[in-house]
């Protein structure tokens, strides 16, 4: 899913269209990795997986959610039936956590997006949830008021934060790839967004800092103020 609006209230102006900052939603704003392989853990216990690091990264990053949780429980298990049935369950626990953590959004990334917004930027967010699930984010995280509008396009199901994706997000915000700066936390979306010509800078998480990130402006694990200081620099004329 894209979420995409003007930082102006009233529509997009010439000004607004000029430039933009998108972000990789539910692993930037939230702490979507470790939510997910959290509820991995407890939901394939019973299966006898252990779900580490390593197997989160093999079979999870760089990938839709439900596909992801699909290949792994039936990499695992030979079973597609129950890789079904489990996708569910992992899908609404994953809901469940990250509807819990969206009163404490990532306070960097706010505060990039409200200075983002003051100068009348695009602001846009990329995500790998279902409508539904994305509906029930953005309104827990209050992105309407931060300037990030409800849902507009689908990422990509299987490979999620993709250059295509990217490049979808950019038309839904009327900006150029060029003009937009992605702010992502896993090597996929990274070299996803710098193959569709944004600027790109990374948030990294503990279970993606082991990814090569060439290309990208920063590796933080958080936005300092310089930092978004320089990202708003690139993005001014």
């Amino acid at each position: 899913m894209t979420v995409a609006k003007s930082g102006k209230p009233g529509g997009t102006s010439v000004k607004d269209a000029q430039s933009g900052v998108a972000i990789e939603l539910e692993n930037t704003l939230l702490n979507g990795h470790e939510a997910l392989c959290a509820v991995l853990k407890d939901a394939l216990a019973g299966e006898g997986i252990d779900v580490t690091p390593p197997l989160y990264g093999r079979y999870i990053l760089g990938r839709g959610v439900a596909a992801g949780v699909t290949r792994l429980v039936r990499g695992r298990t030979g079973s597609a039936a129950k890789a079904q049935k489990l996708a569910g369950t992992v899908r609404d626990a994953y809901l469940e956590k990250l509807l819990a953590d969206a009163g404490t959004p990532d306070k960097g990334l706010v505060a990039l997006l409200k200075e983002a917004a003051e100068r009348g930027m695009t602001l846009g967010a990329l995500s790998c949830l279902d409508e539904e699930a994305l509906e029930q984010v953005v309104d827990a995280c209050g992105l309407a008021e931060l300037g990030v509008q409800p849902p507009a396009q689908s990422a990509d199901p299987e490979h999620g934060f993709d250059r295509d994706s990217w490049l979808d997000l950019a038309v839904a915000l009327r900006i150029g790839p060029t003009r937009c700066y992605a702010v992502t936390s896993q090597a996929a979306a990274c070299k996803g967004a710098l193959a569709a010509g944004m600027k790109t800078g990374v948030i990294e998480k503990p279970l993606t800092s082991f990814q090569d990130f060439s290309g990208a402006d920063f590796v933080r694990d958080a936005l300092d103020a310089a930092t978004r200081k320089d990202i708003l620099a690139r993005l001014t004329p």
